[in-house]
């Protein structure tokens, strides 16, 4: 007795591949996903155990008789002004609307010295802001 392939059985089998095609697409990416996720939370863990090794090796850095000067000089001390609310670490700079008047900016006015034979464009544009604030206990810092 012999096996035949009928236009049924070619048409179903040929149904079947197609709708497994995506399926394994999705599970191709979806594995993809999980991996990539895995490779960045080591990441973020190596990140934050460096960081933590630094700060260990100064135990003196958070002494409450060095967390607070008696006077502040403008321009050589950073300020870490009392903030109402806890900043949602999302990366998201909405949190810091509120007290917008207390980020210090630079420009290109800060600028100490160029080298002006390493760079493409010799007249560099650089600006950034940055603010720090207290919530409690925890430092908060943007870029």
């Amino acid at each position: 007795m012999r096996f035949r392939f009928s236009i049924r059985l070619q048409l179903l089998v040929l149904s079947l591949f197609l709708f497994a095609i995506p399926y394994l697409g999705y599970k191709y990416v979806w594995e993809l996903e999980q991996y990539l996720r895995i490779g960045q939370e080591q990441t973020m863990i190596g990140t934050a155990r460096a960081v933590a090794t630094a700060l260990h090796e100064r135990p003196a850095l958070f002494d409450s008789q060095s967390a607070y000067l008696k006077n502040v000089r403008p321009g050589t001390d950073l300020y870490a002004p009392p903030i109402q609310y806890p900043i949602q670490l999302d990366g998201e700079l909405n949190d810091w609307q509120r007290i917008d008047h207390l980020v210090a900016s630079y420009g290109s006015d800060e600028v100490v010295e160029t080298y002006t034979k390493t760079l493409a464009n010799p007249n560099p544009t650089l600006r950034f802001k940055h603010m720090v604030g207290r919530y409690g206990q925890f430092l908060y810092a943007m870029f």
